[in-house]
């Protein structure tokens, strides 16, 4: 239940991993959840540094708009089979070639151990 004409403190909402791997529906679920959000004029989706900004910056509702960068280049991904640290297997699609490993904690580049 999205509750209206409360706070208006910024949200923070971090999602792990495990939770679409291996909760089932959740995926469909939080996908569900953003779309409702985006239907909401007076709610946005922004970076961690957007609200920094606007913290110091305030603007009114009626002004603020959300700064999405227009893609230039199309992708054609690649599709990687990437080892994990502990052998697991992890497929990924990027727009990039794929990375040595797969990326994660203290190796966010999938740079080669």
């Amino acid at each position: 239940m999205i509750v209206r004409g409360s706070s208006r403190v910024p949200l923070t909402l971090l999602v792990n991993s495990y939770w679409f791997d291996f909760i089932e529906n959740s995926l469909e679920g939080f996908t569900k959840f953003l779309d409702k959000l985006i239907e909401y004029k007076d709610v946005f989706l922004v970076t961690q540094q957007q609200i920094l900004d606007w913290v110091k910056n305030p603007t009114p509702l009626s002004q603020f708009r959300t700064e999405i960068p227009e893609r230039t280049a199309n992708c054609n991904p690649f599709s990687c089979k990437l080892k994990m640290q502990d052998d697991q297997i992890r497929y990924m699609k990027s727009c990039i070639p794929c990375p040595a490993v797969y990326p994660w904690l203290g190796n966010p580049d999938g740079n080669a151990a």
